[in-house]
């Protein structure tokens, strides 16, 4: 592509980084900006990646970077009225997962995205990852026949840097949802077979 995207970040948190050094390995694509109600947040994140313009104000963000894609990474009770205030300013929307705090919401942020003629996706992370890829040719060629029941495993170490970061804080959002840390995790599972399951 010719054109270079202006990116946007809001929630600059432990996944922020992985998303700003992912944009920036793209060709196509720059972040202009990120934002984060803790300040020190955002300007340790701006400066860790060269990133020009951090935020406390999400507003202010958008109005002034004028981006062409927001990137969500903050906890997703904030995902739905985060996600209008980018479309609103034209843009659209990478939201981390879960994409919402349940189904209600989340067909109304993506009603609502729909609506206004922008693009959604859900940060989900090895739909192009060589497995995914062999598993999407086996099964478009036949060779697999018939998909009549898929599985799925996820798993890590919560003694982990991972798991520490989630339970080593009774305070973590992730403790908040309505599932707890099983919300949080099982759309891993679920988007690796969804593709392969007609059935709703």
């Amino acid at each position: 592509m010719t054109t270079e995207l202006k990116v946007a970040l809001v929630g600059c948190g432990q996944i922020a980084d992985g998303h700003v050094g992912e944009i920036q390995k793209l060709g196509n694509a720059r972040v202009l900006g990120v934002c984060d109600l803790e300040p020190l947040m955002a300007e340790q994140l701006a400066v860790r990646y060269g990133v020009p313009h951090h935020y406390a104000d999400y507003a202010t963000m958008l109005a002034e970077v004028r981006p062409d894609v927001v990137h969500i990474c903050t906890p997703p009770g904030s995902h739905l009225a985060l996600t209008k205030a980018a479309v609103d300013a034209g843009c659209h929307v990478y939201v981390e997962k879960p994409l919402a705090l349940d189904y209600a919401q989340s067909v109304e942020l993506i009603e609502y995205v729909e609506k206004a003629g922008r693009k959604i996706t859900i940060g989900h992370n090895s739909e192009f990852d060589p497995p995914s890829l062999e598993m999407r040719r086996l099964v478009a060629e036949g060779v697999l026949g018939e998909c009549v029941h898929v599985e799925s495993w996820f798993g890590y170490n919560l003694a982990g840097p991972f798991g520490k970061v989630i339970m080593g804080s009774a305070d973590h959002w992730v403790h908040r949802l309505p599932g707890k840390l099983f919300q949080n995790n099982i759309n891993h599972m679920l988007n690796k077979i969804t593709e392969f399951v007609d059935d709703e």
